[in-house]
């Protein structure tokens, strides 16, 4: 039996999951706006990610009969000043989420809870994943900065890299 602590806490988990898949869902309309659909595949992507990433947290509180409690998606972000912004706040915000999966595991091993300790270390190795994505492309797209080329360039190797992944 998992506590109430645990169960609330991946309930709430399941809300910032789906919210992730929101936020990238919103960004990747933003820029097929742009016409700029490298980058909106790759958000197309992380926002199936996240919603794989809900579903592993429901699956397991139904797995282990416990309830699930599911609660209102806010409203995202709809427009950025530049796709720099929006990478951005993606990392913050995979920031928040790596922060909230360590408080799940911090929970989970106070309570000896194995079985969650077991599913939470997969989502920790993820969260290092999902962090340094965003940040090498901060990085890229600090790099070329104003230059219109290297977006187009950058736009098109996510592109590439979006077809690739979804052979």
């Amino acid at each position: 039996m998992m506590s109430n602590e645990l169960r609330k806490a991946m309930n709430t988990q399941i809300n910032v999951e789906l919210n992730s898949a929101y936020f990238y869902y919103s960004q990747a309309a933003f820029f097929k706006k742009k016409t700029l659909n490298g980058f909106a595949a790759w958000s197309q992507m992380q926002a199936m990610e996240e919603t794989q990433h809900a579903l592993r947290f429901y699956m397991h509180l139904v797995e282990r009969h416990e309830q699930v409690e599911l609660k209102t998606i806010q409203e995202p972000v709809k427009t950025w000043d530049t796709v720099l912004a929006s990478f951005k706040q993606a990392h913050q915000w995979e920031e928040g989420v790596t922060k909230a999966v360590n408080r799940l595991m911090d929970i989970a091993e106070q309570d000896g809870d194995q079985a969650a300790a077991t599913m939470l270390n997969w989502f920790i190795a993820e969260q290092v994943e999902e962090e340094n994505q965003t940040r090498e492309l901060i990085e890229k797209l600090t790099f070329i900065g104003d230059a219109p080329g290297g977006l187009f360039m950058m736009d098109a190797a996510l592109a590439q890299r979006a077809a690739t992944t979804q052979e």
